[in-house]
């Protein structure tokens, strides 16, 4: 498991989110992590993280 995620998951429990949320939620980071595999994710400017958000919302008919 990556970095990124295992922290993820650390944060989400300090919340005392329930495994079910956690699940969802590092479902969906796994999924934009996947997406923008080989760059830097900490450094994407907003205009390709709107890109994804979109991409995903035509993949799911959601606008």
């Amino acid at each position: 498991m990556g970095k990124k995620i295992e922290l993820f998951i650390k944060l989400l429990e300090i919340k005392r989110y329930s495994p079910s949320s956690i699940k969802t939620y590092v479902g969906a980071l796994r999924q934009f992590l996947n997406y923008f595999k080989g760059q830097d994710v900490d450094v994407l400017p907003i205009k390709k993280i709107e890109d994804f958000i979109n991409n995903l919302n035509s993949i799911n008919n959601l606008g």
